[in-house]
């Protein structure tokens, strides 16, 4: 039985041990006697799913569901097949004498090594293993598999300066949180947001100096931390949510709204005077007091002086408001800390501000530029660096990401405690030590109790290792008093966190989320909360529930002006439309989110739309426009070093270079994917790409090259023990045979290989298969034998989606039956075919399938007619570099020269 909301009693933590081998699924690691060994996300969890199931057979639907559910997009077979490489990688196991996983022909893998399920009890209590878990989960990181369609990960938490993405782990959790959970009296310090200051002139060259004097002012407010600052963030977010007046005086109606979004018991407003005939430009800084609870004035207070003397100006204004809070002035070493916190210069402060406002309206190019500049201004600022890893990280470039919040971190010693602890913790997160990061963040919320975005913080970072402590630590934020005990964030926290366990669940709590949320005026809260749900959504079809839910969190980004998480939203809802068939709609889709992401500079998401893109223009037989998208992707994946995604999409450009008859183009393109591959290890992608040099050498009648090419991808997959593509393989080396004049060698070999396809229900691999077949027949006039195999492949090629494979099935029955009594019958199909494959650009089928034409000629007694037909394909065939059919055509019309009694 699932666990209840209410459930008291928190189950163990469970990690398993086999061989010298840990594998902890709580915080994600395996490790060789305490050594940590390095295992990418998808290799991790196929390798649980299998040690969770420990001696028995884990079919491959099992692990499709598991790891890649059907709203997921991908080459399965190529995605297993590197995930199985990997875990035996890191194993050090041995396909061909297996150690741990063995691989079952018929129905998948079986972990065969013994296991020990070891227990640490969560709390006081102790309990049974949990069950294995039954969701799935996307990545941040966004591959473009081949051929594949990836859902954008949009699971954002709405805590502190900046959003942040929780790449929740799979697993069920150990407990809930309990609503009776509870706490000590937590004292809840007073709340100040800092709303913004009105340019009273309006000159637009001194607009800049609103948000440097907000960035001042909550610095010099925090010192000491007896207020609680609202974050620039929620307030930015709170201003464009709610109708606030710009005056520098809020009614009473307004200040509620306030208390409750963003949770201020006072708000700052006011204004500043400039005056540009003074040659030392002096400035007028005037500022109110209110209270949100009773709409009272506290104080009203106003400092003025030299313009080049601001960081003094408004220290002297932040003294002044602290007196009205009944604060005491900070003491020296916190004033130290506090000008740490502040950049250098005016320059630097005003890009600094001037960037942190653009992040957090979700305009990363314009942040990313000020923030550059603000660096320049003050290279030892470390909260600059810090701003401009959060926008790295939000358009793709985690590598970048990294750097800057190292930097951030190394610089960060004349920092509050409190900032210090929010420098170190982001940098936990960019590079994953989610130990280190839920430490810090303990720290971090036992320093604040009262502070709801620290608690949040600390919760999502708690989620990485036990979802039972991230469930505890919601209970006690929903215990704090109002508003923040209610804040929609809590729950859409813990929807996120049941995304992969309980989808109910998720469901009940994101409910919760976005009612709150709609009543707060928070459309940012209600976009993501359905975004969670969207991204999420466990259903094996596009449902109607499920396309509402994208809809909504799409509607809910384009409120909060967030292009970004629209993008993500569209790409989605693209995913959902191309299962459904509407491949116009889903096109269009993906159109709008590559603009979007363009327009925030998120250029991972960009080459990922890209991508996708160019699979619904496959899907509509639209080469020369997926080829285009695919060049474009390219590109935009170079920028953000995702090198596996530059190795994919050139594989896939050179299948459709290959197929639109430009040999040289597509070999250039399998060349510089094998370069990539073999740098990053890659076998799996290697052999893929080899298969796809063994497929254009043969095209061009380069036989000997096609062998080895072919060998060396039959070689790397017999390494890694996948019996799928080392089938794939063999059907190569079959067809290869044929021209070789080996068709009897090449009959029993792909005989074999279609029992193995139909062992692991690969459709098109099947049919690719006895294609071959049927050709390795036919050249040994076994004309009975081949027509039973095309009636065995019908109906596989009726249901393939891949309309190249499919013109090639017909090809095939074409000759078939041109082989017959009947070749009369054959004409109709071989047209068909030839209409086809000129319409969709198809070069190498339309060649064979006029070479086919020709031989329907001669062998109908029109030999002039056959003759003219194979000179002209003689021709044409060479100068695209199709070598094979020139030789073919060459040869036949050799033969119809030849008098009858020299034959």
């Amino acid at each position: 039985m699932k666990a209840s909301a209410t459930d008291s009693s928190p189950a163990p933590e469970v990690s398993y041990r086999f061989g010298l081998y840990v594998l902890d699924p709580g915080d994600g690691t395996l490790t060789r006697d305490s050594v940590r060994v390095r295992l990418q996300e998808q290799p991790f969890q196929l390798l649980l799913l299998l040690v969770e199931h420990a001696g028995q057979i884990v079919s491959r639907e099992e692990i499709r569901n598991r790891l890649w559910p059907q709203n997921t997009f991908v080459e399965f077979d190529k995605s297993l097949g590197v995930a199985v490489l990997k875990v035996r990688e890191a194993l050090g196991d041995d396909a061909g004498n297996p150690r741990f996983i063995e691989t079952i022909p018929r129905r998948g893998y079986r972990f065969i090594a013994p296991v020990k399920v070891e227990t640490a009890n969560v709390g006081d209590s102790t309990g049974p293993a949990p069950a294995a878990p039954t969701g799935s989960v996307f990545h941040l990181s966004l591959y473009a598999k081949k051929h594949g369609f990836i859902i954008a990960t949009l699971v954002l938490l709405l805590v502190g300066m900046t959003f942040y993405v929780l790449r929740t782990r799979r697993g069920a959790p150990r407990s809930t949180a309990q609503a009776g959970t509870s706490i000590p009296r937590i004292h809840v310090r007073r709340s100040v947001a800092v709303l913004g200051f009105r340019n009273l002139p309006g000159r637009p060259e001194d607009s800049w100096l609103s948000a440097a004097v907000c960035e001042m002012l909550n610095t010099e407010l925090a010192a000491g931390g007896e207020l609680r600052m609202v974050s620039g963030e929620d307030v930015a977010h709170a201003k464009s949510e709610l109708p606030l007046s710009d005056e520098d005086s809020l009614g009473k109606s307004t200040l509620q709204r306030l208390r409750t979004n963003p949770g201020a018991d006072v708000v700052v407003v006011g204004s500043y005077t400039m005056v540009p005939a003074d040659p030392q430009r002096r400035i007028r800084l005037d500022v109110r007091l209110q209270d949100t609870a009773d709409g009272e004035t506290i104080a009203e207070d106003s400092v003025s002086g030299d313009e080049n003397d601001l960081f003094n100006l408004v220290s002297d204004l932040g003294g002044k408001l602290r007196r009205s809070l009944g604060v005491a002035a900070p003491s020296e070493g916190i004033e130290i800390a506090t000008r740490a916190a502040l950049p250098s210069n005016e320059k630097a402060a005003r890009l600094y501000a001037e960037g942190r406002a653009r992040l957090w309206a979700f305009d990363y190019f314009a942040a990313r530029d000020l923030l550059n500049k603000a660096i320049a201004a003050d290279t030892t600022f470390p909260l600059a660096h810090a701003a401009l890893s959060d926008v790295w990280w939000h358009i793709g470039y985690d590598a970048r990401a990294r750097v800057e919040a190292r930097r951030a971190l190394e610089l960060s010693n004349q920092l509050s405690q409190e900032q210090k602890l929010l420098v170190e913790g982001q940098y936990q997160r960019t590079v994953e030590e989610w130990p280190k990061a839920v430490e810090t963040y303990r720290s971090l919320f036992s320093l604040f109790p009262d502070n709801l975005d620290y608690g949040l913080l600390f919760a999502s970072a708690q989620m990485h290792l036990s979802a039972a402590d991230s469930f505890q630590t919601l209970a006690v934020l929903r215990q704090l008093p109002p508003p923040l005990g209610d804040d929609a964030r809590i729950d859409m926290t813990e929807a996120s966190a049941w995304i992969n366990r309980d989808f109910t669940k998720a469901r009940a709590a994101a409910k919760l989320a976005i009612e709150k949320a709609t009543a707060q005026g928070s459309p940012v809260i209600v976009g993501r909360t359905y975004g969670i749900l969207c991204q999420q959504q466990p259903s094996i079809d596009a449902s109607t529930e499920a396309i509402d839910i994208c809809r909504n969190a799409l509607e809910g980004s384009i409120a909060a002006k967030d292009p970004n998480g629209a993008a993500m939203m569209r790409t989605d809802l693209a995913a959902l439309y191309y299962l459904r068939g509407n491949l116009v709609e889903s096109a269009q889709m993906l159109q709008q989110a590559v603009k979007e992401f363009r327009q925030v500079g998120n250029r991972d998401g960009v080459a990922t739309a890209l991508s996708n893109f160019a699979d619904a223009r496959l899907s509509q037989g639209d080469l020369m426009e997926a080829r285009k998208l695919l060049e474009e992707s390219i590109p935009e994946y170079q920028a953000v070093d995702d090198k596996e995604g530059v190795v994919l999409n050139l594989d896939s450009l050179g299948d459709i270079w290959r197929q639109d008859g430009e040999l040289d183009k597509a070999e250039a393109a399998y060349r510089q994917a094998e370069v990539i591959a073999r740098k990053i290890e890659d076998k799996n992608a290697t052999a893929y790409v080899l298969s796809g040099m063994g497929d254009v050498a043969l095209d061009r009648g380069d036989l000997p090259l096609a062998r080895k090419r072919y060998e060396e991808a039959f070689a790397l997959r017999s390494q890694a023990g996948e019996k799928q593509n080392t089938a794939e393989s063999r059907v190569s080396l079959a067809k290869l045979a044929i021209e070789e004049g080996h068709a009897p060698d090449a009959e029993a070999s792909v005989r074999a290989c279609i029992e193995q396809f139909q062992k692991e229900q690969q459709a098109d691999d099947e049919l690719t298969a006895r294609i071959v077949l049927i050709d390795a027949l036919l050249a040994q006039a076994k004309l009975s034998e081949a027509q039973k195999e095309m009636e065995a492949a019908q109906p596989l090629g009726n249901k393939s989606q891949n309309r190249f494979l499919r013109l090639q099935f017909e090809l095939a029955s074409g000759r078939v039956l041109l082989a017959s009594d009947h070749p009369d019958a054959s004409r109709p199909l071989f047209q068909r075919v030839a209409v086809e494959a000129y319409r969709y650009g198809f070069v190498g089928i339309e060649f064979a399938v006029n070479l086919a034409l020709a031989e329907f000629a001669n062998k109908t007694k029109h030999g002039s007619l056959a003759q003219m037909e194979l000179r002209a394909l003689q021709k044409a065939a060479s100068s695209k570099g199709f070598g094979l059919i020139a030789r073919k055509a060459s040869e036949e019309s050799s033969v119809l020269r030849k008098p009858i009694g020299a034959m």
